[in-house]
């Protein structure tokens, strides 16, 4: 019986190591990727402003499409792969420009689709945080206001608003697209996920927004009503003390 035991103690204790290796080499794989995807969807943006024939302009649309959809496959597998990471990097956050690094990768979408971008950052104190988690929330959520805009409205728009103190940042991305459905607020957290058969994606960039947002001994909550926008509001605790 002992033998057994010990037996199966070493095979969770390899299973968990392999685990560990199949994650850095997803990690370091998707990393290495970027670089090439990124090159790719500046030349279809060049080749987007430049021609004229519209049977060019519909291919590069459907080209760039598939760019976007692989850019965020990779960036959310990036992601998953560093959301269970115990370790913060404890930094200075410099929100204003957190913020716009964050929706700088959706700009062309920002643009094309004539939704105003607006931020409203008050920092009454310095926030410290780990950058790249934060970073890593934002993009999902400013990525989710523009996939999810509503096509309808006159006047799209994206905000973001926060304010820093000694001790947390309340922050919140809202929107006026096409909302949430009341019976699946509660659910939009929760693992794949997903409103419809129709909603782009895999079901995992909330679920791991909030993972991260818990990394950060915060909370995250919803507020949304369908055909007129959602509002995601967080509050982060500031690890000033810490440095």
């Amino acid at each position: 019986m002992n033998k057994l035991k010990e037996r199966k103690r070493i095979s969770i204790s390899d299973l968990k190591a392999v685990n560990k290796n199949l994650e850095s080499f997803a990690f370091r794989v998707s990393h290495d990727l970027l670089s090439p995807v990124n090159a790719l969807k500046m030349l279809v943006s060049l080749i987007e402003e430049e021609t004229q024939e519209e049977s060019t302009i519909e291919y590069i649309r459907m080209i760039k499409d598939r760019v976007v959809h692989l850019d965020q496959t990779i960036r959310n597998n990036l992601k998953n792969s560093k959301a269970d990471y115990p370790e913060l990097q404890i930094t200075k956050i410099p929100l204003e420009k957190t913020v716009a690094d964050a929706a700088e990768i959706f700009s062309n979408e920002i643009k094309t689709l004539g939704i105003h971008f607006q931020v409203n950052i008050k920092e009454q104190e310095a926030f410290f945080s780990d950058r790249f988690r934060l970073n890593t929330v934002l993009e999902n959520l400013i990525g989710n206001a523009v996939k999810y805009h509503n096509k309808e409205v006159v006047g799209k728009v994206i905000v973001v608003e926060g304010y820093s103190d000694g001790n947390t940042l309340k922050i919140s991305v809202s929107d006026n697209g096409i909302g949430i459905a009341k019976m699946n607020q509660d659910r939009v957290f929760d693992k794949f996920f997903r409103e419809s058969n129709s909603s782009e994606g895999y079901g995992i960039g909330l679920h791991i927004v909030k993972q991260t947002v818990e990394a950060l001994e915060g909370t995250i909550n919803v507020k949304s009503a369908q055909g007129r926008g959602s509002c995601f509001i967080l509050e982060l605790r500031n690890f000033k003390n810490q440095n």
